[in-house]
């Protein structure tokens, strides 16, 4: 027996009696005994229900007794797994047959308590007790074990079918039915469809009855079912792997199609330089098939110093995962330099490692003698803009001194002879000095027209509302003689050339007061905030313009009304033009004919 200390519960309704077991249990040198000693039936009960015992010495003289079988089976209904051993005053053969057979573990006489055969039915019992609490651990453990087993089983996110020798299904989980896409009762007791072929994994395809395909993986191996001889198959869903696989053969083969396509040249290497990889072109330029190609190096191709250069430009980029670019001079065969264009990029893995490199070779020969080509004709072009802006100004500047000498003498002419003139000679000389003043007006506007970039202020932070403000007060005679109401919103502050972005707003207001009907002028100057630019506006409700001429009003000299009906020279919306391309922005318009037009332009949010 083990060292335990064993809790026995004696229940004698005679004290004497129930001293003299507890004395005798006390004697037993193998037990080490927790006595407690009740004297009735129901206190046994409550005692039981407050602690467990581990041996119950019961005798049947209690007041409360129900008799044998039925003390016994209540007793043993309460506490089934507790041994129960029976006091009798005397050996009474059939009294002991009712109590054995009513469930009790052995009985003891009273008269015998002395002789070791009391101390040998007290161990017997114990030790058959510890050899069923084994076993029912054992059971316990057992159960609990194939509990988890098929647990695992049940659900398992695999299929999981036990077929029989005679190929029925004897049980399937609930994974098993998802991939056939049928009830339990479907499955059971029918036969299984597919080989069962216990060497290695199979791919199979399930056709649901929707008319849908799944790709399964199935393994079969052999084991017992509840005694039987069976097959145990393991089913797992893969149709997403195997569409993977589809998905990357396309993308390879998509990925090949593409470079074999490209006008350019394309090799990948791996990590100690070796191609693993070439397209027809670099073949074709190398002068080898792709399988004398594969597994070499640049050292196999190129001069020592070539390519020791390209290796180290590889390992630069598997070193420090940067891409790499760079314009390299190449000799072909026949002697002529050719310039090409290399780029060279990691290749990484599913654990974004970088396992290679990719290059790509594209001769840009063409395409930079086209970029020489467009940078001599961009010179060539600035050279002639400065050239013809030079001349422009010259030309106004000095056109204005004859101008003002052929004015100065019809001015003479009117105030000597004025009065002996007749009355054609006098619209003669009106038509000549109108014709003068016209002249003038125009090289002003030309002189204004270059002066915006060859004479322009460097661009500052300006304030739009104080720029605003001259220029109305700049217009303030053409504003109350035309009655015109001029709003505005808030105005930011810009970086911009403060007398050229007056003379811009200047011109839109003046041009919205000029072209207008016999209603009041109204006129707004707006503002919105963009990401990167500041937009005003300059809306009226004047004459409108109509849309096919939207294009054409920037240009110089563009006139869409003759000078009785609007004067001026068609020059003021060009100047506009060239004042917002100075600053980095451009102008649009908006218009409805009848309703007015706006006016739109940006200035870039920029700091000096």
């Amino acid at each position: 027996m083990s060292d335990q200390i064993y809790r026995t519960l004696i229940v004698e309704g005679r004290r004497e009696n129930a001293r003299a077991i507890a004395e005798r249990l006390e004697l037993c040198p193998a037990l080490e005994c927790e006595i407690t000693i009740v004297e009735t039936f129901e206190k046994c009960l409550d005692e039981l229900s407050k602690e467990a015992a581990d041996l119950i010495l019961l005798s049947l003289t209690l007041p409360d007794a129900k008799g044998v079988r039925k003390t016994l089976f209540e007793l043993l209904t309460k506490v089934p797994q507790i041994p129960v051993l029976v006091i009798m005053d005397e050996d009474e053969p059939e009294l002991t047959r009712r109590v054995l057979s009513a469930g009790a573990q052995d009985v003891v006489l009273l008269e015998h308590l002395e002789a070791t055969s009391f101390e040998r039915a007290v161990l017997h019992a114990m030790a058959r007790q510890e050899g069923l609490a084994d076993l029912s651990r054992f059971a316990r453990e057992l159960q609990a074990s194939e509990g988890r087993v098929r647990s695992i089983i049940r659900n398992s996110r695999d299929g999981i079918v036990v077929v029989d020798k005679s190929e029925t299904v004897r049980y399937c989980n609930a994974s098993a039915w998802s991939l056939f896409g049928r009830q339990r009762e479907e499955l059971i007791d029918h036969p299984f469809q597919f080989a069962l072929d216990t060497e290695g994994t199979h791919r199979i395809e399930i056709e649901r009855e929707e008319g849908e395909t799944v790709q399964v993986e199935l393994s079969v191996s052999e084991f017992d079912w509840e005694g039987q001889p069976s097959f145990l198959v393991q089913m797992r869903d893969i149709t997403e792997r195997v569409n993977a696989e589809i998905a990357l053969k396309d993308s390879e083969a998509l990925y090949h199609s593409m470079v074999e396509t490209l006008p350019m040249q394309v090799f990948r290497k791996n990590l100690t330089g070796r191609f693993t990889f070439a397209n027809d072109r670099l073949c074709e330029s190398l002068g080898f098939p792709l399988e004398e190609i594969l597994g070499k190096t640049d050292l196999d191709f190129s001069p020592p110093d070539l390519a020791e250069k390209y290796i180290g430009d590889d390992l630069r980029v598997m070193q420090t995962g940067k891409h790499f670019e760079d314009i390299e001079e190449w000799e072909r065969p026949d002697g002529r330099r050719i310039a090409i264009q290399v780029l060279k990029t990691p290749i990484y893995d599913s654990q974004n490692r970088i396992v290679g490199i990719q290059g790509f070779f594209l001769d840009v020969t063409e395409r930079q003698r086209a970029q020489e080509a467009l940078r001599e004709t961009a010179q060539k072009l600035a050279e002639s803009n400065q050239m013809l802006k030079e001349f422009a100004y010259v030309i106004s500047h000095d056109l204005q001194e004859p101008l003002r000498a052929v004015s100065s003498y019809l001015d003479l002419l009117k105030n000597r002879i004025g009065d002996d003139l007749d009355e054609k000679s006098q619209m003669y000389v009106d038509m000549a000095t109108d014709g003068a003043v016209r002249m003038r007006a125009l090289i002003q506007d030309l002189l204004r027209l270059s002066r915006v970039e060859t004479k322009g202020k460097p661009l500052e932070p300006a304030d739009t509302s104080e720029i605003l403000r001259r220029a109305l007060a700049s217009l303030r005679v053409a504003i109350e003689e035309s009655g015109a109401k001029v709003t505005h919103d808030e105005m930011p502050t810009v970086v911009a050339d403060t007398t050229q972005l007056q003379q811009l707003l200047q011109n839109l207001i003046s041009n919205a007061i000029k072209y207008r009907e016999e209603r009041t002028p109204e006129i707004h100057v707006g503002v919105k905030a963009g990401a990167a630019t500041w937009e005003f506006y300059v809306r009226d409700n004047g004459i409108g313009i109509e849309e096919k001429f939207k294009s054409r009003i920037f240009g110089i000299f563009e006139r869409l009304h003759t000078r009785q009906e609007y004067p001026g020279n068609g020059i003021g919306l060009a100047i506009c033009k060239k004042i917002v391309e100075r600053h980095g922005g451009i102008i649009w318009l908006d218009s409805i004919v009848g309703e007015g037009s706006t006016f739109h332009f940006t200035l870039p949010k920029q700091t000096v």
